[in-house]
């Protein structure tokens, strides 16, 4: 199946996340479609700048996934209808970044989610009350992690 003509709008956000320090290899990936990865220390700085010229913008998910290397944090934001994907590859000892909540209010129950599931210690939120897990969930039981074993959450 032949992938759809972009309309250009890709490529100036894909120019846009090129200028922007602690984001790299971006690239669009289809229609309405762009990824890149962000260094996880640049975190508040890359969702300071995306704002910048906005004054908002849409996070409709904060996603991950365990790949046996790194715990992948995946921010998915809606940049002028363009979705766009930032992939911050985070140490598999100690997963964390920073809040951007006080940048994003609604990343809080994001965050959380990605706590509860693959343990991403998210520095800055003071709310990290259990969203998903029930409340007397074993602290260092993350489901979605690779060495994660049903039933250890019992113990």
């Amino acid at each position: 199946m032949a992938v759809p003509a972009l309309d250009g709008v890709e490529a100036r956000i894909v120019e846009e996340l090129a200028g922007i320090r602690g984001l790299d290899r971006a690239r669009a990936t289809g229609v309405r479609r762009v990824e890149a990865y962000l260094d996880p220390a640049s975190v508040r700085s890359v969702f300071q700048a995306l704002l910048e010229p906005r004054g908002i913008i849409h996070l409709s998910a904060i996603s991950g996934m365990d790949t046996g290397k790194h715990i992948v944090a995946v921010y998915h934001a809606v940049l002028d209808g363009v979705v766009v994907s930032l992939f911050a590859e985070l140490d598999r000892k100690e997963p964390r970044v920073d809040t951007v909540v006080d940048l994003i209010p609604g990343a809080s129950s994001h965050e959380r989610e990605v706590h509860d599931l693959l343990g991403i210690d998210v520095r800055g939120n003071h709310n990290m009350k259990p969203l998903v897990l029930p409340d007397d969930w074993p602290p260092d039981a993350y489901p979605l992690r690779k060495d994660f074993k049903p039933g250890e959450e019992a113990r």
